[in-house]
């Protein structure tokens, strides 16, 4: 068997394991809770794996946040041959961010009947005088935001060292090369996280009884529309997992829906009905499936060619690669919805003030995700910080926060955050053409 007979046979196998991974990957979550359910020892060692994960992330999440922002706060400071169509496309999708953090946080006070303010927050000057302490605390002291202005400040470099511009590139793109890696691996990653999901409820229930000294304690039941959830055991965890992942599908589907109506009261010559049948169907399950918007980026620009040809090439590439990492708004309405229920297994009171007062910090950090699965693992000690989540609990809204964000909810994520691309470059071709470009 010659080379060119094995390349012909590896693509084709490929073909094959890309056109049933959705089923691969089910059938990989349901094989990882049936495991777990039927042996302890592999469920252990998926914990363990799992919990050293949690407490290694605040090592290595500064690091990343340096350096996903300093790449695009590169990319930002050096982009000028677009003049003040770039200062336009930044101003647009800094708007959409606004506005997905404020359709999240409604649609989280709707799903868990949040509070105007906290039992912890009685007032609103208490609030903004915590929301002011803890913000102080975090600028001045945390990781975090040392990490982001030193993203700042080397972005600013770029502009006036080509190396550093260079560097910068490099180092983004290192990072999104690691999603390539992914794909084989998803199978084997979905079948972890049904067995990690199986046994959350045993790690849970460890971890608060060694946190309050031994005294038992049990996770709150959820309500939320109608349903009450408890999480205590293992089919009540399953069933949150599922019914989250839901809730936050729907909630970037409306998101999106509004941006496709919106472009179409926009842009005439869009079609609704060429999204629906065309571009849709073969977009939306690559990203659900991989959970990665780079691997779908090739496919994602050659769909916008073909049903927006009046879509200019520079401004579809430009588009395309910059709200790759600027627009990630299915993460941000991912992140408010998460920490919603997180707050309410855990019994710790949070309100709507709150969640508004999370914005600014949700959109720094919106802007360091790698675009990669579990990439809302970089918001949890930021958030837990500002909420001023107390030590007792702290570590299980950590697991929890971390654990339930894996899997499905990162499939519904990412969904969002690259469909809305194509949309964008239609939106933003007719500013292009008005400012710049003659038709």
């Amino acid at each position: 068997m010659n080379l060119q007979s094995l390349k012909e046979k590896a693509k084709k196998a490929n073909r094959t394991y890309e056109k049933y991974f959705i089923f691969i990957v089910m059938s990989f979550f349901i094989l990882g809770i049936y495991i777990a359910r039927h042996s302890q020892d592999f469920a252990n060692t998926i914990n363990d794996g799992m919990s050293q994960f949690v407490n290694g992330y605040t090592l290595f999440a500064p690091i990343v946040i340096f350096i996903t922002l300093a790449a695009a706060m590169g990319k930002i400071f050096t982009t000028k041959e677009m003049g003040s169509f770039t200062a336009y496309l930044l101003r647009w999708f800094a708007f959409r961010r606004i506005l997905a953090c404020f359709w999240a946080i409604l649609a989280t006070t709707v799903f868990f009947r949040l509070p105007l303010f906290s039992n912890h927050s009685i007032t609103l000057m208490e609030a903004l005088s915590n929301t002011i302490s803890s913000m102080a605390y975090m600028i001045t002291k945390g990781s975090y935001f040392k990490a982001i202005f030193l993203a700042f400040l080397l972005g600013l470099l770029a502009i006036k060292s080509d190396r550093v511009s260079r560097l910068l590139e490099k180092m983004m793109w290192g990072i999104e090369y690691m999603g390539v890696f992914m794909l084989p691996l998803v199978p084997i990653f979905m079948l972890v996280v049904g067995a990690y999901v199986q046994s959350l409820p045993e790690q849970i229930n460890n971890q608060l009884s060694s946190s309050v000294a031994g005294v038992g304690y049990r996770l709150n039941v959820v309500n939320s529309l109608g349903l009450s959830i408890n999480p205590n055991s293992g089919d009540g965890m399953i069933f949150l997992y599922v019914y989250v992942s839901l809730l936050i599908g729907i909630t970037c589907l409306i998101f999106h829906l509004g941006l496709v109506f919106w472009t179409r009261y926009k842009v005439k010559r869009f079609s609704i009905r060429s999204y629906f049948t065309e571009f849709f169907p073969k977009m939306y399950p690559l990203l659900w499936a991989t959970s990665s918007e780079t691997l779908a980026l090739p496919l994602c620009l050659h769909l916008t060619k073909k049903l927006a040809p009046f879509v200019r090439k520079e401004v579809r590439r430009f588009v395309l690669s910059t709200g790759n990492n600027l627009d990630s708004n299915g993460t941000i309405i991912n992140v408010f919805i998460l920490l919603g229920l997180s707050a309410v297994v855990v019994g710790y009171p949070i309100s709507v003030f709150e969640l508004v007062a999370c914005i600014p910090i949700v959109f720094l950090i919106g802007y360091a995700i790698p675009g990669i699965p579990g990439e809302l693992i970089l918001f949890a000690n930021p958030l837990m910080e500002l909420l001023n989540m107390p030590e007792s609990i702290a570590p299980i809204f950590l697991v929890l926060y971390t654990g339930l964000q894996i899997g499905l909810p990162d499939s519904f994520r990412t969904a969002a955050n690259l469909m809305d691309e194509y949309l964008n470059a239609v939106i933003l071709n007719e500013k292009y053409e008005e400012t710049i470009g003659d038709v």
